[in-house]
C-alpha cells in the first residue's frame, strides 16, 4: 500500500496544465473556439451607446469570452489568443482611437479628450483581428465648440479678407460657425476612419453605424464628411453600413466612396460586398446569440 500510495501521490502533483496541452492541436482548438468564440466584442456599453446607435443592440444576450484561460500558461496564450481574435466580431468604442493599442501608434488624436491606458485587446490584435464594428458619431466632435475660438476667423480675416466676424449680421455668423464645424467634423471622422490601416491582416468585416452621424449642432448628417477612401486602401472582405436614413444618404455615401477611393460601384458590390442593413436584419453574429427578449431601447427614454 505504500509504494500505491506514493504512487498516487506522486501522479497528483503533476502539472495539470501538460495533460491538456497533451491532447492533439485540433481538439486544443476546439476548446478554445467553445470557450472564446462569443459572436461579439462588446467594451460596457453605457446608455449613450445603446440610445444612440444599432451597433449594441443585443448586447446582454452576448456571451463574454472566458479570457482567464489566456492566463493560463504561455502555450495556451499563444495557441487560444488568434482563435479569440480572428473569429469575434469587436464592436468598438466610438471614441475607440484614443485607447490602447492604438494610441500610441499614431500622432492622431481625438482633441480634448483624457488619456485613456484602457487596452481594447493586446497589440497581437493588430495583427489577428479579422472583424471590427465603428461608429461614425456626433460625440466624437465634442471638442469642435473650442475650435470656434476669435483666434479662427479673425485668421479668415487676415488670410482670406474676410468681413470682420463682429460685424456680419446673426444668420451669416451662424452660417460661418457651421462652416468651421463641419471643417472640424471631417477632420475627425476621417481620422478615426483612417485609424483602421492599423489593422495589419486584411479585415474580413467592417460595420459602420452612421445612426449618431450628425453634425454637433445638429441640424445637418454630413455623410460626406466621413471619407471612404480606406475601402479601396484596405479591400476588406465585406462591408455593412448601418444608420443611413434615407435613400439620398445611401447614393450619397456610395458616391463618396467612388470618389475618394476611386472604387466603383461593381467593385463596392463584388469585391468588398458593401450592403446598406435595415435595423433588426439578421446577420451571422446573431447565431451566438443566447435565449432571451431583445431589449427595446426606446424604454430608455422618459420624457420629463
Amino acid at each position: 500500500m505504500g509504494v500505491t500510495f506514493s504512487q498516487i501521490e506522486q501522479h497528483s502533483t503533476e502539472d495539470p496544465h501538460f495533460l491538456f496541452l497533451d491532447l492533439p492541436a485540433e481538439i486544443r482548438v476546439k476548446i478554445y473556439e467553445e470557450v472564446l468564440v462569443v459572436g461579439k466584442i462588446f467594451y460596457t456599453p453605457n446608455d449613450y451607446d445603446i440610445w444612440n446607435g444599432n451597433r449594441c443592440r443585443g448586447h446582454k444576450l452576448f456571451r463574454k469570452p472566458e479570457l482567464q484561460l489566456l492566463r493560463v500558461s504561455k502555450q495556451i496564450h499563444a495557441e487560444a489568443e488568434p482563435v479569440y481574435l480572428s473569429r469575434n466580431l469587436f464592436v468598438l468604442p466610438i471614441k475607440w482611437p484614443d485607447f490602447q493599442p492604438f494610441k500610441e501608434l499614431s500622432h492622431f488624436h481625438i482633441r480634448d479628450m483624457e488619456s485613456n491606458a484602457r487596452h481594447l485587446f493586446s497589440v497581437s490584435g493588430l495583427s489577428h483581428i479579422k472583424n471590427v464594428g465603428v461608429a461614425v458619431d456626433q460625440s466624437l466632435c465634442e471638442g469642435s465648440a473650442k475650435v470656434l475660438g476669435s483666434d479662427c476667423w479673425k485668421r479668415d480675416e487676415l488670410v482670406y479678407g474676410e468681413p470682420p466676424f463682429t460685424q456680419l449680421s446673426r444668420l451669416k455668423r451662424l452660417e460661418k460657425a457651421h462652416e468651421i464645424h463641419l471643417s472640424h467634423v471631417r477632420d475627425v471622422w476621417r481620422g478615426m476612419l483612417g485609424h483602421l490601416a492599423h489593422f495589419q491582416s486584411r479585415l474580413k468585416y467592417i460595420e459602420i453605424d452612421f445612426t449618431n452621424a450628425f453634425c454637433p449642432i445638429g441640424d445637418c448628417r454630413p455623410i460626406w464628411a466621413a471619407s471612404c477612401g480606406w475601402i479601396e486602401t484596405m479591400k476588406p472582405e465585406s462591408v455593412d453600413i448601418i444608420g443611413l436614413q434615407t435613400l439620398r444618404e445611401r447614393r450619397e455615401f456610395i458616391y463618396h466612396v467612388i470618389m475618394d477611393g476611386k472604387a466603383s460601384e461593381w467593385d463596392l458590390e463584388e469585391k468588398y460586398a458593401l450592403r446598406f442593413r435595415n435595423i433588426g436584419q439578421a446577420v451571422p453574429w446573431d447565431r451566438w446569440m443566447i435565449e432571451g427578449e431583445m431589449e427595446d431601447e426606446s424604454k430608455h427614454y422618459v420624457c420629463l
